[in-house]
């Protein structure tokens, strides 16, 4: 039991997840092994399906991709482990949301997983409440990434976002000019922040 407690903390720090998502990767580690019904199954494939599906139940955004490259098991060995225990533990996930850009970009700007999945929240926020009509959508995705990345721990410049994006600088700024009045409606609320909203970077 402990080693699988181990490896789920050693991946989570190398994806940089919250310890709320270790918690509860534990958790169904632990109803795992003590149902005994898996057994065909290394500790190492179920304590990665566990944090993979801890991370899916908690909405981080963390990719099977990513989860992945921090596993030392096969994607076969996970995925064939991953449904054995959605089905022993009758779990639902609800489907996940994707977008390459949003991904992309956090991923080359080093940003954590917590704040790719408020960048996406703000993203599907803005666009629910029209409040970026006649922007471009990789515009809106930038400026959200910059918006994110400014009430957490992992600050990026508007310009480390232009470099990175090859989005002009301007399209970024219009977009989070018409973004930043709603901030407080777009930031996810259940979000810890490292920074205020009223700390964002004034237009």
């Amino acid at each position: 039991m402990i080693h699988g407690f181990i490896e789920i903390e050693r991946m989570a720090e190398c994806v940089k997840l919250p310890k709320s998502i270790v918690d509860k990767s534990w958790d169904l580690y632990k109803q795992v092994q003590e149902s005994k019904q898996l057994k065909t199954f290394t500790n190492d494939a179920i304590a990665t399906a566990c944090l993979y599906i801890a991370a899916r139940l908690e909405k981080s955004g963390l990719s099977f991709k990513y989860i992945r490259h921090a596993s030392k098991c096969s994607k076969k060995a996970i995925g064939k482990c991953f449904i054995s225990i959605l089905k022993l533990l009758n779990i639902t996930l609800e489907p996940v949301y994707k977008d390459p850009f949003v991904h992309t970009l956090c991923s080359d700007l080093d940003l954590p997983t917590h704040v790719m999945r408020m960048s996406h929240h703000i993203v599907l926020g803005a666009e629910a409440m029209k409040i970026v009509p006649q922007c471009d959508r990789q515009a809106i995705i930038a400026a959200a990434i910059f918006m994110a990345s400014q009430v957490s721990n992992d600050k990026r410049t508007q310009k480390d976002v232009e470099n990175i994006s090859g989005v002009a600088g301007d399209a970024i700024w219009e977009a989070y000019r018409l973004m930043y009045p709603h901030a407080a409606a777009l930031i996810p609320s259940n979000t810890e922040l490292s920074a205020s909203i009223e700390s964002l970077p004034r237009i």
